[in-house]
């Protein structure tokens, strides 16, 4: 939290990423559900997302999923 930062507007911020979101990756599942389908028929082997560490807000490490695209080797 910023300093002087006002913790209504913390709560709004966070409630509003959330209510866009949620809607948004429920409407882009059957998108992510065919590019995996994909992947694997392309032959991927293993999982096909990659859930890498990322450094956030105030240094916090938190775990950004993302495919996996890159070729092994």
């Amino acid at each position: 939290r910023k300093p002087g930062a006002h913790p209504v507007a913390g709560a709004t911020k966070r409630g509003m990423d959330v209510a866009v979101a949620l809607p948004l990756l429920l409407a882009l599942a059957p998108l992510f559900a065919a590019i995996s389908v994909l992947m694997r028929l392309e032959g991927h082997k293993g999982s096909v997302f990659y859930g890498g560490k990322r450094v956030g807000r105030e240094g916090r490490l938190f775990k950004c999923w993302k495919f996996r695209t890159m070729a092994p080797d």
